[in-house]
């Protein structure tokens, strides 16, 4: 059944941030990133457990329950303050979501629903905007840019419990990971000025 669904590549490597030290050493990894997808997962009650934040190469993992709220504060500020750093998120709650973790201004933030559905308008013979968003998911804008949709099964799974599993893990990375590789492919497309 997996062959029916996007995988993360082998090729993408899985870094977990359990820490306030390892979040620091991320922080200085960022400096150098130009373009990262961000996703959270959250626990039943709407808390957020993990924030997943990668770029092309490597996914990293950050674990909301084992990080001090103010050292999450001092990687995401200058992150989503920084315009030279392309922005990636599914949904307008995931500005919510990443204001609610600490983040204050939001710049170069591209919402991949509003860039899927403009997509969907482009190739479009007739319609709105608005009749684009109908039915489009993180899963069906994989399906419809690169050929599979992604494996949405797991996303009632407990973040909470640690360790993660490695098929948890690897669930959450390409949920931050795809986005990266949706954006690249559209950026990529005939008639498109390559920004990231």
């Amino acid at each position: 059944r997996s062959e029916n669904f996007f995988q993360l590549p082998d090729s993408v490597v899985l870094e977990e941030v359990s820490s306030d030290e390892e979040l620091k050493v991320l922080k200085r990894k960022s400096l150098s990133w130009s373009c990262v997808g961000l996703d959270t997962e959250s626990l039943r009650g709407g808390k957020c457990a993990l924030l997943q934040v990668s770029t092309k190469t490597t996914a990293f993992l950050i674990d909301l329950l084992a990080v001090s709220r103010e050292q999450l504060r001092d990687f995401l500020v200058p992150l989503m303050a920084e315009r030279a750093i392309t922005k990636l998120g599914f949904g307008a709650s995931e500005v919510r979501e990443l204001k609610k973790l600490g983040a204050k201004n939001v710049e170069s933030f591209h919402d991949m629903q509003q860039v899927g559905a403009q997509h969907r308008l482009k190739k479009s013979l007739n319609g709105s905007l608005s009749e684009m968003f109908h039915g489009l998911s993180l899963s069906t804008l994989s399906k419809e840019i690169l050929g599979k949709p992604l494996n949405k099964e797991m996303r009632a799974s407990n973040f909470a419990r640690r360790p993660l599993q490695q098929w948890q893990r690897c669930y959450a990375a390409l949920d931050a990971w795809i986005l990266v590789k949706i954006w690249d492919r559209l950026k990529s497309e005939p008639g498109k000025k390559k920004r990231d």
